[in-house]
């Protein structure tokens, strides 16, 4: 090839990209959703989202958490409780440039029911995608659970002919990975367990809920305890009872199905592993260097060590680590 054929080819790839974002910019048009008001990823926010009535709005699980920019948009999939206020803070340290949208699950507001097979959900997030960006290269993460989701898009939209630049799992365990360590041995006891968890990490707070208390009590009492735990915390108000937080545990729950009944194929491209320095003892089962990702991938896994645990990692001040280094990878995956 010549330098004069080089330069030719660079220049044509040049405009295909150029175009390729105007036809993006054309056609960024979405629905309002329960959780678009979300500002701060913050007690304050979640209690507010929790206060909020149903409303008549098509729902839809694209959340513009940043929709301007002039670069091609990132879209990440929530964790595994369904809403995607824990970005909030990441889509804000990244350049300004940068379009971030959430896709968050279904059932979060109380009238539709959650999804609970993961290549269903990957499907309908990668339709809601498409109406923002029609065509690849497409840049896919997400946190916990929104990893595997977003590797399950990935493997989706590759054999529909699609590009994916970068692939991105942020503190994610493979599938596989997580049936070995819990070997079928996660109950509905043990789901209201980890959901207290997340519900206390995804505003910084540890809520950590006996395993043994809970099996002693109905369902319903289950769920109150944890509700009452979380006031006395000061990770939910007085005034949010179990009537808001069900449809959060319903979600949570379906997902957790989602997750465990999930059997991942091959992805013959490479993802990017963002993996917490610390870690927490609730999830010191997990605890492995590429968290089983290695098993399903064609090329060796790009792996980033990040500062925090599971859940701080996404909360200031080491959120802006993470930012910094998802930036890097980002621009280096549009600049091919």
């Amino acid at each position: 090839m010549t330098l004069q054929n080089l330069s030719d080819r660079q220049s044509n790839l040049s405009s295909a990209k150029k175009l390729l974002l105007e036809k993006w910019k054309s056609s960024k048009s979405i629905a309002n959703s329960r959780v678009q008001t979300a500002s701060k990823g913050t007690i304050t926010q979640l209690a507010s989202v929790l206060r909020q009535q149903p409303t008549s709005l098509k729902w839809s699980p694209l959340v513009p958490i940043q929709p301007n920019g002039s670069k091609q948009p990132f879209f990440c999939v929530h964790p595994i409780g369904g809403n995607v206020l824990n970005y909030i803070h990441l889509a804000r340290y990244l350049d300004p440039e940068q379009p971030f949208y959430g896709l968050q699950a279904k059932g979060l507001d109380g009238q539709h029911e959650p999804c609970t097979q993961l290549e269903e959900m990957a499907a309908s997030y990668i339709e809601a995608m498409c109406a923002v960006q029609p065509e690849g290269p497409y840049l896919l993460g997400g946190w916990s659970m929104g990893g595997i989701v977003a590797f399950e898009m990935a493997i989706q939209l590759q054999r529909k002919g699609h590009q994916v630049a970068l692939l991105t799992v942020i503190d994610s365990a493979l599938p596989n990975y997580i049936n070995k360590s819990y070997q079928g041995n996660f109950d509905e006891i043990l789901t209201l367990k980890y959901f207290a968890l997340t519900l206390g990490g995804s505003v910084g707070k540890n809520l950590s809920v006996s395993y043994d208390t809970l099996k002693h009590l109905s369902r319903d009492e289950q769920m109150n305890y944890i509700v009452e735990e979380a006031k006395i915390n000061g990770i939910l108000p007085s005034d949010v009872g179990l009537a808001q937080i069900r449809p959060l545990i319903k979600v949570f729950t379906a997902n957790v199905q989602a997750v465990l009944n999930y059997v991942p194929q091959f992805y013959p491209s490479q993802v990017t592993l963002f993996l917490a320095e610390d870690i927490l003892d609730e999830l010191s089962d997990l605890h492995d260097p590429k968290l089983g990702w290695d098993e399903l991938t064609g090329e060796p896994v790009e792996i980033y060590n990040m500062s925090g645990n599971h859940y701080t990692m996404m909360a200031k001040p080491y959120v802006q680590n993470l930012a910094e280094q998802l930036s890097c990878c980002l621009e280096k995956a549009q600049a091919i």
